[in-house]
């Protein structure tokens, strides 16, 4: 949970923006090679948590967390703060790839020990709600310190990851044995991916969460801007995202309801969510647009549990850390051309033009694979 407690999860761009009087372009380098290293590490990562034991993955990780909010707000400091706030975003990358995957398949397996598995998808929707709250009471707290002094919220967040460090060594290294590796054997997770195309639900639904994760992920990256804009503090900022994340946790602990759902179906209702909260986005009124942009903002956690529970009842042990560290470098990578798609579409267009433009693009997206997984002929 420590690492959700995100305390400059909408102050980076204010940061860059505000203080460091950085431009929108500038700001969407800091993003891109954030995304591109996590995309480069991404399969690496994984593959060395299949191989080696998790925790250590994951304490590594969150080390190198820690500093990457220290050398950001050192930006200040320099005329020239662009290549420091990009040396930050290098480590946050790094930091991330080690952490996806090992954390959800470390998790997927402890609650196997204890024999829970059976209501993993629960569980999973409850904690999503848990990480919801953390996410948003820091996303609120990081808000209002940055209205206090801008250096505090990445004060706050080093210190919340060193305590994270504390309470993960603290855990136990998970009970499977590896065994001596050789040469060959580290490549052996990436087969996973072979498998993955021959079932066409499981791949459906890698495909579906990546895109949809890419697509809210760049979006909501220029939303405390955008909602800045209109006229909204920090702290008041930091409040929005506060209920977005409480709204997104309570859709999480009940999506486990549509598991028995057909993947196609479930991509038809994300259609329907994308296309109402476009409509709401339309009009003038401040609160309805940001009941829009809150429709967008839970597709990814009620996708969340469902996801998760198909993937990680499919993937082996051996396999798992490399699998979800690819669900993740497929997120990455789609980012990756998604986020700097929308700067240019916000600073050409503006920001109503640029989310219909990504709505009916994610929506014909979706349709397309939809299409696709109806005419796929099952294999014998």
């Amino acid at each position: 949970m420590g690492v959700k407690a995100r305390f400059t999860r909408i102050i980076n761009i204010l940061f860059c923006l505000q203080i460091l009087h950085l431009t929108l372009f500038q700001f969407s380098l800091f993003q891109s090679t954030f995304l591109i290293v996590q995309l480069i590490m991404e399969l690496p990562a994984g593959i060395i948590s299949d191989l080696v034991a998790r925790r250590k993955i994951i304490v590594s990780g969150l080390m190198i967390l820690s500093i990457s909010p220290l050398i950001m707000v050192s930006a200040v400091l320099l005329a020239h703060p662009l290549l420091i706030i990009l040396l930050s975003a290098t480590l946050e990358g790094l930091g991330n790839a080690l952490l996806s995957g090992s954390d959800t398949a470390y998790f997927f397996e402890a609650l196997r020990t204890d024999h829970d598995l059976e209501f993993y998808d629960r569980i999973r929707g409850q904690v999503q709600l848990v990480t919801a709250l953390v996410t948003g009471i820091a996303t609120f707290v990081g808000g209002f310190l940055f209205n206090v002094n801008f250096i505090l919220p990445y004060i706050a967040q080093t210190g919340c990851l060193l305590l994270t460090i504390l309470l993960i060594s603290s855990l136990p290294v998970e009970p499977k044995v590896r065994g001596k590796q050789n040469k060959t054997d580290f490549w052996q997770p990436l087969l996973v991916f072979r498998s993955m195309f021959t079932n066409k639900t499981i791949l459906a639904t890698f495909l579906l969460t990546g895109m949809i994760t890419a697509v809210v992920n760049a979006i909501f990256s220029f939303m405390p801007q955008t909602v800045a804009k209109i006229g909204y503090s920090a702290t008041a900022n930091g409040l929005i995202f506060m209920l977005f994340s409480f709204v997104g946790g309570l859709v999480a602990t009940q999506s486990y309801r549509l598991l028995n759902w057909k993947i196609t179906r479930i991509m038809e209702l994300i259609i329907v969510m994308i296309g109402i909260g476009f409509g709401l986005q339309l009009q003038s009124l401040p609160y309805l647009f940001l009941c829009g942009l809150g429709i967008l903002y839970v597709t990814v956690d009620f996708l969340d549990p469902l996801v998760m529970t198909i993937l990680n009842n499919w993937v082996r042990d051996r396999e798992r850390a490399t699998f979800l560290s690819g669900l993740t470098f497929l997120t990455t990578i789609l980012t990756v051309f998604v986020n700097p798609l929308v700067s240019v579409l916000m600073t050409k267009l503006g920001v109503i033009a640029m989310l219909g433009i990504m709505a009916g693009f994610t929506s014909l997206a979706i349709i397309t694979m939809i299409i696709i997984f109806k005419l796929a002929k099952p294999k014998k």
